[in-house]
Order: C-alpha cells, then structure tokens, then sequence
C-alpha cells in the first residue's frame, strides 16, 4: 500500500502542472492537492516514529535525526519573522512550508518500502520523466495555441522579457524549463542504474540529453554533463558499445536539431550561448550570495523559512531582494547559521551513507553530487517535484544502507 501512495504522489505531481499547462488549474486545485498527499506522507511518518520506538525494533539512523532536526529547526523558525526590522511578513512563511517541507516526509514515507518496492517506484519515477520530457518536446516542436499561451504566462509570472524568440527557443515542459534540465540529469543516472537493456538506456539517455540542452538551464547542462560521464564509466556492457551506441543516436539528433534551427532561426545559437557564456552566470550567482550574505549579517539566526524565495518575492510578501539562483545562500538567509549546517551535515551523511549502499554506491554518489552542484547555482531544492524527489531519494539511500549494515 505504501508503495501505491507513494507512486501516486508522483503521479499527482506530474498531472497539477499538466491541468495548470491546460487551464484548467481551477477545476484541480493544485496546492490543496499535494498538501493532501503530504499529509499522507506525514501520516506514515508518524508510523515510521512509532514503528522504530517499538521494543526489539530497528534503530533510528544518523540521517533520520539529522533530517527530523531539520525540519523541526525549519518550523520553528516561524519565530524569526518577529523580529524587528523584519523585510517579510509571515504569510511568507507558508510559502516556505509548500515548497520546502511538504517534500520532506517522503524521506520517511519511501523508507516503510521493500527493496523490491523501492526499484519499482525509482522505474516509475523514469517513466514518469522521460514522459514528461517527451510530451515536452512535442509540444516545444508542434506549439499549440493553449501552450504558447501557457508560456507567455509562465514567462510573465517569471518577471523575464516575453519575446516570441525567448518562447521558441527554451524547452519548458509542463514543469518549467529549470525543472526539466535537472530531472533529465537525474534520471540519466537512475536509468543507467536500473539496467533497463543497451539500446533503450542509450535512447533514453540521448532524448533526456536533447531536453537538458534545450531547457537553456546551466546546471541542468552541469548535472547532464556529470549523469553522461556517470554512464560512459558505469553503464552495463562494453565502453565500446555505449559510446557507438551514444554516437549513433547523437548523429540523428543532430539531424533533427538542423533541420528545427531550420525551422526557428537563431535556437542553436541561443543553446550555446547559454551553454558557454559563463561569465553572466556566475555574476548572478555571486549577486545572490551577496544578497544572502547581507541577509545573514542583518539576521545571523535567519529571517525564517521561505522569507527570500522567489514564491514570496513574486507575492509581493517581502520588502528587500529574493535569494534567486542559489540555494545555500537561500539557506543561509532564511535559516542562519544554524539551519545551514543542519543541512551541510545532512547533506554529508547522505553522501556517507551512499558510500555504504555496496555496489550501488556509484549510482547514488552520482545523484547526490547533481544535486549539490546544481544547488550551488540554482533553487534546487525549493523547486516543485525536484524537491520531491531529493527527499525520497535520500529516504531510499539511507534504508539501502541501514539494511546492508544489518546484513554483515
């Protein structure tokens, strides 16, 4: 049964977008869905508690304290927008608790799952991906009315300039251009991992290659970069044959790549331009970090959680600057010293017990260094379903671990 929730949470995450994407955002009431299904995941972390206090029960793990403490510091941090000189109201702090603690008790929830069970909702997670991507790319190439529309409002409620050029040239998939890059990286290692057959890894991996280029996204080109080195140095079968096999499918992309510049003059030459222009990239980072530091020299205990996001910059809810393109300075600012080396330590043991999950620790060394690259640059983890997964991920993880360590 706790597989079944959890799928369908990930089914659920994709289908809100799909509805907003549509218009028919009204007739599915996005926010209070996926708090409905957080609440589930609340529930059977509670069960998760009580299961371990049990007399002659497993133990609760180094990563299990860490992320309980975490998100007990994270929602006691409501407390921080009271003081004075405060730039956010605490309405502010909702929006904190939507985009940065309803993922968190998947960490929980995916841990009451078999190891069986935990491979079949990680192939379902690719599905699920590698679908979003295709539907992507149909409508990216085809462009309908109701999805050009969907992204003129996209780039409005983003604040960019709406060009028809800018329209035509980023992939922006029912997720959001930022989204999609990331998760075409991730799920190039989980597919690579899952052993799914030569061809149809290296079919896979060569489509969600094409979306982390197209979405326009520098970490998602970062994190493409590292799943594509991860496949080439561990992927099942000969070096050989991976690197034909990626050769092959990468000659009829390029194909269908001239024959779109065809089409939309001036894409490939926006692809490498974001791909290279490194330059504008890191001064907007080092703004962010700027900003964040100011925050914390102002505020060394934090401002609260979710009080410089972007979700409370565009509601108007926060008198000073959003922390827009750099997660551990959002951390920072939002949760001082404090909550920043909760979760560097978090972060850290994740990585020590993916060293302890045996012959997978590879693949899921690979997955959490994507995350913590791209998190130096990029809201990673306060972006809808991206955060979702990080947490679940992280839950499988530390479980693969626990169970090895109870093996020996």
């Amino acid at each position: 049964m706790v597989r079944n929730v959890i799928i369908l949470y990930l089914v659920v995450l994709h289908v809100i977008p799909i509805f907003t994407m549509l218009g028919l955002g009204a007739l599915v009431p996005g926010n209070l869905l996926s708090a409905g299904m957080a609440a589930v995941t609340l529930w059977l972390t509670l069960i998760y508690a009580l299961d371990r206090v049990q007399p002659n029960a497993e133990t609760f793990t180094l990563l299990d304290g860490l992320v309980g403490a975490y998100a007990v510091y994270s929602l006691a941090s409501f407390f921080l927008y009271f003081q004075p000189g405060h730039p956010a109201t605490p309405v502010a702090f909702v929006y904190g608790v939507d985009h940065l603690l309803l993922p968190l008790p998947l960490f929980f929830a995916v841990k009451l799952v078999s190891p069986r069970d935990q491979r079949s909702i990680i192939k379902t997670i690719c599905v699920l991906n590698v679908g979003m991507v295709v539907a992507g790319l149909l409508l990216f190439y085809l462009r309908p009315a109701f999805y050009t529309t969907y992204l003129t409002n996209y780039f409005e409620e983003s604040r960019n300039l709406v060009t028809q050029a800018v329209l035509y040239v980023r992939l922006n998939s029912y997720v959001g251009s930022t989204a999609v890059g990331i998760l075409s990286a991730l799920t190039m290692v989980l597919i690579s991992h899952l052993r799914i057959g030569r061809v149809a890894t290296a079919a896979a991996i060569s489509l969600l290659v094409v979306a982390a280029v197209l979405s326009q996204q520098r970490g998602g080109l970062l994190g493409g970069a590292m799943a594509l080195a991860y496949y080439l140095a561990a992927g099942h079968g000969r070096l050989a044959g991976r690197v034909a096999l990626i050769a092959v499918l990468f000659a009829v992309i390029a194909g269908v790549a001239l024959f779109f510049e065809a089409r939309y003059p001036g894409l490939l030459a926006y692809s490498a331009d974001k791909a290279f222009s490194s330059g504008s990239a890191l001064s907007e980072r080092f703004h962010s970090y700027r900003v964040g530091w100011n925050y914390f020299l102002r505020f060394p205990f934090g401002l609260g959680l979710g009080a410089t996001s972007s979700a409370v910059y565009n509601a108007g809810l926060i008198v000073g600057e959003e922390v827009t393109d750099a997660n551990m300075a959002r951390i920072l600012a939002d949760l001082g010293a404090v909550g920043v080396t909760l979760f560097l330590v978090l972060l850290s043991s994740a990585f020590v017990a993916a060293l302890r999950t045996g012959r997978d620790a590879l693949a899921w060394l690979a997955v959490l260094a994507i995350y913590s690259a791209i998190s130096l640059g990029t809201n990673v983890f306060d972006s809808f379903y991206v955060a979702h997964l990080f947490w679940l991920l992280c839950g499988i993880i530390d479980s693969r671990a626990a169970r090895r360590a109870e093996a020996r």
